[in-house]
């Protein structure tokens, strides 16, 4: 069986509320799923250790591929992204250099200022200014900083209404430990 993952050329714009599948960037979970769809927001769970950066790197790489701009949301610096990439045989390094691979950092109180916001939706405004409008692809590692708390779910429908008005796939690492099951938000 064979599934065919097609994704407008570079930089074209889709219909809005157009939907086409793409490449995760793994043949075995193409074959599988068929790809995915985009728009679309994707959460991964894994235990510590499962390479689910492994499999963003992947996805963005397809993205860089198919010529299209990709970003990658992280507590990481972009020197630390490039270098933890490298060691495992991507060269993002060139993408991030022409501008067609955004790396973006959030700082670890990232989710102590989200919550503490006077406008909470100024937080996610920030991201939309630095993301631009073409970014076809987002990978988020970890991504629980954008929705989880233990104060109650607000920071989860801030995030799901932002990436509901995002045109890109994102792929999101949601959970480190399914030994402890996941947390309400993720759910």
């Amino acid at each position: 069986m064979t599934s065919t993952i097609a994704m407008p050329g570079p930089h074209a714009a889709l219909p809005s509320g157009a939907r086409v599948r793409i490449s995760t960037g793994i043949e075995t979970l193409d074959a599988w799923w068929g790809g995915l769809m985009a728009p679309g927001v994707y959460l991964m769970a894994g235990a510590p250790g499962s390479r689910k950066l492994l499999c963003i790197l992947h996805f963005l790489q397809a993205g860089i591929t198919a010529g299209r701009r990709v970003a990658l949301l992280s507590p990481l610096r972009p020197e630390k992204v490039l270098e933890e990439a490298e060691q495992w045989g991507f060269d993002f390094e060139q993408a991030w250099m022409r501008g067609q691979l955004r790396l973006l950092s959030f700082k670890p109180d990232f989710q102590r200022r989200a919550l503490s916001a006077a406008v909470p939706a100024e937080v996610y405004e920030e991201f939309d200014e630095l993301l631009d409008g073409d970014v076809d692809r987002i990978g988020i590692d970890p991504g629980a900083a954008l929705w989880e708390t233990h104060a109650g779910s607000e920071p989860g429908a801030r995030f799901v209404e932002w990436a509901e008005k995002r045109e890109a796939a994102i792929l999101a690492n949601a959970a480190g430990d399914l030994d402890e099951g996941l947390a309400p938000s993720n759910e």
